[in-house]
């Protein structure tokens, strides 16, 4: 049986129970202040022996950034009596610096995971973006009382880390170095082990493809044995995740040499698949043996859930070896007891709202990974949404978001005041809408055909804006490749133009200007837009009228109709003459002619006007004509 209580400055807990002839009492309590935290715990325990033990400590921070602690102990065991203690010291640099310094002896009769130890440990780590540094050494012996029949041992190690996260790349790196030496001393005793373990591991990729790579190597001598052994890991895993469907494919191989040749090799395979409604498989294959394991849960109302787990294995030679079933439950509930002060709760569904009523309806999914803050207090949503804060005192907190999974987009404003009532649950619902984007491109259209076809290139510094109700939301440039996007966008109905003034020299748009676009909540529009560029026409203009002329098609094919046109000449012309053919003789008149080519080629196009004065202007113009 256990129990408790918690305020903003003191907590207290007991524990006690029986395990067959043994019974244990344990009683633990600390007060925070300001300046620091002080604690006392006591245990005691009845049986084969029976033990009493007591422990304060103390913490207070000196300066900023500077903080001491310090723990001593006593305890009785019949017929013995002991004691230990701590003393350390943190101290704290801004963000990326820390450095901790500890000093203990401890008795052999003290309950405490450092019995009959006695010694000193450094640590800290110092961050300065993209490298991490990390290190921390101990030496340690027992036999604390000296006593000269008893051997002693003597442990003494240092463990370096180095890390480097890339500021532009989705790659990290990891590097751990560790070192430890054992000796021991005493009548008839003699130990000198020494270890040395060497990993390193990458990391490459983004959500939703993410590869680590693993490498460990240790290597082990007994200088008192003379034998040496080493050891190497290798692992690979490829973690997959898309939406709320995550898959995770690991792969290790290990082996084991001593004296020159391999004692053991192993190899191992795993894939673990879990689903958005909870469902988790576990399938595991080595050279000995495999297993596969299956989950389900089951939510059979908002607070009583179940779980079912089926595990099977079998031996290398496809035999089974074990099957197993489990089952669960959990109900949540309150029980307020009247005589002993309470807190109240804050929980939540964080869900996407797809009619947009703001309600939690059937069949609206949960949004996992959600980031949420009460009190100073950070909680996630899980794969169905649903969050649940510690205890928090009774009254008015602002719940602010921290960050939503990319995609999405809350409904409601932010902070939440919510209500916490004594004993009891307030619940929230977090409305959200899914984002959706708008991709498209500017592209050399020379065919005017209005779409883009292969070769056709983009089209740079195009600036593009982004209308919705008639207010501009966006404006971006197209990059290199003529490509623009907008991001981050909530269903409706937008309008995308280009600004016509920022085409390049002689550039005119062969598609509308403007293009409307539906986009429904989370999905990708697209818009495109071509743009060709006024040929330099090359003209030879003697005096006065100018002579000038346009030809559609463009590109025209063999057989098919051209219409040359000189109505873009300037002057008070009486007379258009063509020389369509270049051979010097004039094949039509007027200022707008039909002309077929026959046959394909490069044809230069006379045109040649004159004015009532008399006076004439030439233009000659290079015609393509393609097969």
């Amino acid at each position: 049986m256990s129990g408790g209580m918690a305020s903003e400055q003191i907590e207290a807990a007991f524990l006690t129970g029986w395990q067959g002839d043994e019974g244990r009492f344990g009683l633990r309590g600390e007060w925070s202040g300001s300046w620091g935290n002080l604690g006392l715990a006591m245990q005691e325990t009845r049986g084969v022996e029976h033990v009493h033990a007591g422990a304060l400590w103390v913490t207070g921070v000196l300066l900023e950034g500077l903080t001491v602690r310090g723990e001593s102990g006593v305890a009785f065991s019949m017929p013995y009596a002991d004691a230990g203690f701590l003393i350390g010291i943190e101290a704290r640099g801004g963000t990326g610096l820390v450095f901790q310094a500890d000093a203990y002896g401890v008795g052999p009769w003290l309950p405490s995971a450092r019995a009959d130890r006695t010694g000193i440990s450094l640590g800290g780590h110092l961050a300065a973006a993209p490298w991490g540094f990390r290190f921390t050494t101990r030496w340690e012996r027992d036999n604390v009382l000296g006593v000269a029949l008893v051997p002693t041992v003597v442990r003494s190690d240092l463990a370096v880390a180095l890390d480097w996260t890339s500021p532009g790349w989705p790659a990290a790196l990891f590097g751990n170095l560790s070192l430890r030496r054992s000796q021991g001393f005493g009548p008839g005793f003699s130990l000198n082990r020494g270890t040395r373990v060497l990993e390193v591991a990458t990391v490459v990729g983004d959500a939703p493809f993410v590869i680590r790579l693993t490498g460990r190597w240790r290597w082990e001598e007994d200088a008192v044995a003379f034998t040496e052994e080493s050891t190497e890991e290798y692992g690979q895993r490829f973690h997959l995740s898309l939406g709320d469907i995550r898959a995770t494919l690991s792969l290790t191989q290990a082996v084991t040499r001593s004296g020159g040749g391999t004692v053991f090799s192993a190899a191992q395979v795993s894939l673990a698949l879990r689903t958005p409604t909870g469902i988790a498989v576990d399938l595991r294959h080595s050279r000995q043996d495999s297993s596969i394991g299956v989950e389900i849960p089951f939510s059979l109302s908002p607070s009583f859930s179940a779980t079912i787990r089926v595990d099977a294995q079998w031996d290398s030679l496809g035999n089974a070896t074990s099957l197993n079933a489990t089952a669960g439950f959990e109900y949540a509930f309150v029980l307020a007891l009247p005589f002993l002060p309470a807190k109240g709760w804050v929980e939540g569904t964080v869900f996407v709202d797809e009619d947009g009523n703001g309600r939690l309806d059937p069949g609206e999914p949960g949004i996992g990974g959600a980031v949420f803050i009460a009190d100073g207090k950070q909680v996630s949503s899980g794969s169905d949404g649903r969050f649940l804060f510690p205890p928090l005192s009774p009254r008015k907190h602002d719940v602010t978001l921290g960050s939503l999974p990319p995609g999405f987009r809350a409904r409601v404003e932010f902070p939440l005041t919510v209500e916490v009532v004594l004993a009891e649950r307030t619940v929230v619902y977090i409305p959200c809408e899914r984002l959706g984007e708008i991709l498209g491109s500017v592209f050399d259209d020379p065919d005017r055909s209005g779409a883009r076809e292969e070769g056709e290139a983009g089209l740079a510094r195009v600036r593009v804006i982004l209308e919705r109700d008639e207010a501009t939301v966006e404006e971006v440039f197209t990059n290199p490749l003529g490509l623009f996007s907008f991001t981050d966008l909530a269903g409706g109905e937008y309008r995308v133009w280009v600004d016509v003034d920022s085409l390049s020299e002689r550039y005119e748009l062969t598609t509308p200007a403007v293009a409307s676009v539906s986009l429904p909540p989370g999905t990708t529009g697209e818009v495109f837009f071509g743009a060709w560029q006024r040929p330099r026409p090359v003209v030879v203009v003697y005096q006065p009228p100018v002579a000038d002329f346009e030809w559609l098609p463009r590109s025209p094919r063999t057989g098919e109709p051209v219409e040359f046109d000189a109505r873009v000449s300037m002057g008070r012309i009486v007379a258009y003459d063509w020389d369509i053919t270049g051979d010097g003789a004039f094949d039509a008149q007027g200022n707008r002619v039909m002309w077929t080519f026959a046959e394909p080629g490069f044809y230069l196009v006379t045109l040649i006007v004159t004015d009532d004065a008399g006076l004439t202007g030439e233009a000659v113009l290079l015609v393509p004509v393609v097969p």
